[in-house]
């Protein structure tokens, strides 16, 4: 022990250190105390009183108690060379005039995990309506590692968390004019990173849906039916505006009335709605007629087409329609007439005769 002092005490008056009492003790530090993966390590030698001590050392990194030679007198431990779990220590050596040495060893570290980051969240689609499903779209997953990621998110309307962890968000928590957000935090199962929130989005107009359209009769007959463009089921519009409807009419492939102003039609007529019937006498047969029925919600339209074909007159097919209420049946809630199954249907009758 006596010789460990005097060389002590050697070492430090070769490092400029007054040795007029008992040294000061050494000691090898590594920090940070608790490093992880993203962490580098950094060695030094200090003095008891916590001051650096003087002169210059050797360094020899130890990973789970095996030197490692390519890590030889280096200070500063990169962050790349560690993993997870490993155990590190460093040996400092530092040697006096005369070939004797002191080797001072460090305490252990231990390498532990880093959490993980992500680098940018988006809401898609990027111009929702009030009738759009919105999902968080996670871009720049970081984890040093090699973790799997793991996300939770919180979504906010108008800045309200609605208290939803999903990636995605269903139209029934917004309505049009409001901004939505969605606040996404990392975690590798271990460790959370920072969250990272998304621009906000403004919840548009939602255009009404397709109305249900029919022009009636089915099988018109030149210059004996009207053409009714009829509206079977009301447009459903999400953002619950009021919606309008409109008729327009193409014979072939010119607009009625306005498209031939030497036709001479009478019509169009009014039923149901504006326009929606062309009388009789404006038709002849072999012209295919197109009802466009549109339904607006003063901001976005959306619109249905039928056709129908002008026949000559057969006398032999009656010229009524009705509803069918068949629900298994091809044609349920649609108007149908005998003359639909024209050339269609066999009948076979028996008789017994004596």
């Amino acid at each position: 022990m006596r010789r460990f002092v005097h060389v002590l005490c050697g070492l430090l008056v070769v490092l400029g250190t007054a040795c007029d009492s008992e040294p000061s003790a050494l000691q090898v530090l590594l920090s940070p105390a608790e490093p992880s993966t993203a962490d580098n390590l950094l060695a030094s030698v200090q003095t008891d009183d916590g001051s650096a001590a003087p002169g210059t050392f050797q360094f020899s990194w130890f990973q789970d108690g095996v030197e490692r030679s390519d890590l030889e007198n280096l200070s500063l431990l990169p962050a790349v060379q560690t993993l997870r779990g490993q155990v590190w220590q460093v040996v400092a050596i530092a040697v006096q005039g005369d070939d004797e040495t002191v080797t001072l060893q460090s305490n252990s570290a231990i390498i532990h995990n880093s959490p993980p980051a992500i680098s940018l969240v988006t809401i898609i689609p990027e111009a929702p309506d009030s009738s759009t499903v919105l999902s968080a779209e996670v871009a720049g997953w970081e984890d040093l590692d090699a973790d799997e990621p793991i996300y939770s998110y919180s979504w906010s309307v108008d800045g309200v968390q609605v208290g939803l962890d999903a990636v995605s968000l269903e139209a029934e928590h917004f309505a049009r004019g409001q901004q939505v957000m969605v606040e996404v935090t990392p975690s590798d199962g271990e460790a959370s990173g920072a969250p990272v929130s998304s621009e906000a989005v403004v919840i548009g107009n939602s255009a009404p849906s397709s109305p249900g359209i029919a022009v009636l009769p089915i099988h018109p007959i030149a210059g004996q039916d009207d053409l009714l463009c009829s509206l079977l089921d009301d447009s459903i519009d999400a953002d619950a505006d009021p919606i309008d409807y409109s008729v327009e009419w193409i014979v072939d492939s010119t607009a009625y009335p306005d498209g031939d102003p030497a036709a001479g039609w009478i019509g169009p007529a009014t039923n149901e709605l504006d326009d929606d019937t062309v009388p009789a006498a404006d038709g002849q047969a072999e012209q295919a007629w197109t009802c466009t029925l549109s339904a607006s919600d003063g901001t976005a339209t959306a619109a249905a087409q039928r056709e129908v074909a002008l026949s000559e007159l057969d006398q032999t097919v009656s010229d009524f329609s009705l509803i069918d209420a068949n629900l298994n049946s091809s044609t349920s809630g649609e108007p149908v007439s005998p003359r639909d199954y024209l050339c269609k249907v066999s009948g076979w009758y028996f008789g017994h005769a004596t």
